[in-house]
């Protein structure tokens, strides 16, 4: 009888070690790191039904995003007030800081890694994060949303050259491919993407 119990208490032990490891994982920047590895790269899946996407889940996906933790709904409100996906923005913003953690967010408050117009070589600075992601997001539907310039593979040439002065990092040779991950990360977009590969 005790060398039963000792072992329906190990097998507890064991079970609750496994469901702590896995919540523990799911809430991690591992398990965020491994969905990003398998999303796809070279098409944009669509939203379910094409479903907008709410503040709730977008602040979830932002969770352990850096800058960006519970600024769902800046990216929301900007993208309806410019008519851009609010998943693209998200989406640039993500991968133009290294997931909401470069000093360039941090300290100017420059989400997408806009550039000076008086000094194309400066990032531009912001007062606050939100009037960085408003500018990104007019900037987005200015230069290339109003001229049909939809998904990352469209934008990049324009907004990541390959070979920019100032991309030390060769950076940009990547910038479609990854925008699109962080783009499937979120769950697509609602217009503008591919129904199938």
């Amino acid at each position: 009888m005790r060398k039963t119990s000792k072992v329906i208490g190990f097998s507890l032990i064991f079970i609750s070690m496994i469901v702590i490891a896995y919540f523990w994982f799911r809430s991690s920047t591992y398990y965020d790191n491994y969905l990003l590895s398998t999303m796809p790269d070279d098409y944009v899946i669509c939203r379910p039904s094409n479903q907008p996407i709410s503040v709730k889940e977008l602040n979830s996906k932002l969770e352990n995003k850096g800058v960006f933790k519970n600024k769902g709904t800046a990216f929301i409100e900007f993208g309806r007030k410019y008519g851009v996906d609010p998943i693209l923005v998200t989406a640039i913003a993500l991968f133009e800081t290294g997931k909401g953690t470069s000093n360039v967010v941090k300290k100017y408050n420059n989400p997408g890694g806009l550039m000076d117009p008086k000094n194309p070589m400066e990032f531009q600075q912001f007062d606050t994060l939100e009037e960085g992601i408003e500018a990104m997001t007019s900037n987005l539907y200015r230069n290339y949303i109003s001229k049909g310039l939809e998904l990352p593979k469209e934008i990049a040439p324009i907004y990541a050259p390959v070979g920019a002065d100032n991309d030390i990092h060769d950076t940009n040779s990547n910038w479609a491919p990854n925008v699109t991950k962080f783009i499937n990360y979120l769950g697509g977009l609602e217009k503008h993407c591919d129904t199938k590969k």
